[in-house]
């Protein structure tokens, strides 16, 4: 990105980055799925710090872009990226090996079973459904009036609420299942969408909106976590966990991020996040309909 600034070869270093950083998330997940045993507080006890460093990431972000060009933003990628990359050898080896060792076992009869397609479905409409928001949700914020740092805000705003769900899952998972939490998500997200396309200018009214990410995130991944974990068990919880990424993260982001940008040109940004919540209201569906055997469990055995 230093070198190069037009279309194809940007096309080209974000397939190959891409290609790579989802590669790791399965491995990421399932390393953390297995460090927690499947328990969906101590696994979010985990992961919140990621949203503790997205805050610190799109705050000063937001602050510095104000004052210098868009083009510094590519050093700060770089550093940050820099700095994952030194992180990821803290990673022991037992830690990294305990739900990853080789299995020839076929995984087909597991992926056969209407509750797990059904998994894979809506969380590939709910990624679809938020690419909308990873793509364009800042541009709109700013075309709509919002200083940078003000959209930096709206974003911390919406991690803060997903630490808060993060640091209560232990308690909400001792009065609800995962699955009743996954598919409340996705009238959250519906409810996100609309405020999102409908009242933009409002400050007020988006930081509602971000609060939802609280459950169009936070309940949806612990929730699909928890399920996965049990669903592939064992030496399968590596080859779930990737099927997961490349259904909901990968295909799903896709297709939602080239289907949002046709939506953008042609009918514009309002109703760009409408037919987003319709993706949001498709995957509640699906959950609702085929998932609910896969419901009756608490996480961790509450």
């Amino acid at each position: 990105m230093l070198l190069f600034d037009s279309y194809l070869p940007m096309l080209v270093i974000f397939a190959l980055m891409l290609t790579f950083w989802s590669a790791g998330l399965p491995l990421f997940e399932a390393i953390v799925n297995g460090a927690a045993d499947g328990d969906a507080g101590r696994y979010a006890r985990i992961r919140l710090w990621g949203s503790v460093g997205f805050i610190v990431a799109v705050l000063a972000a937001g602050s510095v872009l104000d004052r210098l060009a868009v083009s510094s933003l590519v050093w700060i990628i770089l550093g940050l990226l820099a700095a994952s990359t030194a992180s990821a050898f803290l990673v022991t080896e037992k830690r990294a090996t305990m739900t990853s060792a080789p299995n020839a076992a076929p995984i087909w009869p597991i992926l056969r079973q209407p509750p797990v397609m059904a998994l894979f479905i809506a969380c590939f409409l709910m990624m679809a459904a938020q690419s909308a928001t990873f793509v364009f949700y800042s541009i709109y914020m700013v075309d709509s009036g919002h200083s940078k740092s003000a959209v930096g805000i709206l974003w911390s705003l919406g991690v803060i609420a997903e630490i808060g769900i993060f640091v209560s899952l232990p308690w909400l998972h001792a009065r609800f299942t995962p699955f009743e939490m996954f598919a409340f998500s996705y009238g959250a997200t519906l409810l996100r969408f609309l405020l999102v396309g409908w009242f933009p200018e409002w400050f007020g009214v988006q930081a509602i909106a971000q609060t939802r990410h609280a459950f169009t995130f936070g309940t949806w991944h612990a929730a699909a976590m928890s399920m996965l974990y049990r669903l592939f068990p064992g030496q399968f919880a590596t080859r779930g966990q990737a099927l997961h990424t490349s259904f909901s993260f990968g295909l799903g982001g896709a297709v939602g991020g080239v289907g949002a940008g046709f939506a953008w040109s042609s009918v514009g940004p309002a109703w760009t996040f409408n037919v987003m919540a319709c993706l949001a209201l498709a995957g509640g569906w699906v959950s609702w309909r085929w998932m609910r055997p896969i419901g009756s469990y608490h996480a961790g055995g509450s």
